[in-house]
């Protein structure tokens, strides 16, 4: 990305609006467009679980060129791709049907935040995910109604087929975290 690019993309992360710790989610970014780069995968498929108000999309298609399908339980902020709670397989059977067969080149999990939920999207969601990555929002959170550390703790002890990465943002006192779990084989 040319720096012209990235002074953008920080100026526009940095918005109240956007929801996110554009450090962390400047630094995911960055991390996934060269992986995708290295990789020749020029359009990728993202399927992104919780999109509260739809704001990634943006950044998905501008800067990755990514045909974003969006899940969430409300459509309170914005329509998202398809509404329906993640863990309906109505939900999973609508995502099949629209993408066809392809492979899920980014699965970004970020609905549910208890444990049993986030391991129900994981375990039915990463299946689709051929070659590419499964992200999780919030694996740092130290909120106790947040856990997403836990689950993301246990898998990473658990499950040692994949490369794992962390992201934070160590000077915000309220760090959120994007793990990456990297299927590359």
């Amino acid at each position: 990305m040319k720096k012209t690019e990235w002074d953008d993309l920080f100026k526009r992360l940095t918005e109240k609006r956007f929801g996110q710790d554009f450090i962390e989610y400047a630094l995911f970014l960055e991390y996934i467009g060269k992986w995708f780069l290295t990789r020749k995968t020029f359009n990728p498929l993202v399927v992104e679980i919780g999109t509260r108000r739809n704001r990634q999309k943006q950044f998905y298609e501008e800067f990755l060129n990514a045909e974003h399908i969006g899940i969430d339980i409300s459509d309170r902020y914005e329509m998202p791709d398809i509404l329906g709670n993640s863990h309906d397989i109505k939900t999973f059977d609508a995502l099949t049907k629209r993408i066809r067969g392809r492979n899920v080149d980014l699965l970004f999990i970020d609905g549910d935040h208890l444990f049993e939920g986030v391991k129900h999207d994981y375990f039915m969601y990463s299946p689709l995910v051929g070659r590419g990555i499964v992200a999780f929002h919030d694996i740092a959170c130290e909120r106790k109604d947040v856990e997403v550390p836990l689950f993301w703790s246990n898998l990473i002890k658990s499950d040692h087929r994949y490369p794992y990465m962390t992201i934070f943002n160590w000077r915000d006192k309220d760090r959120m975290g994007i793990g990456l779990q990297v299927k590359d084989k």
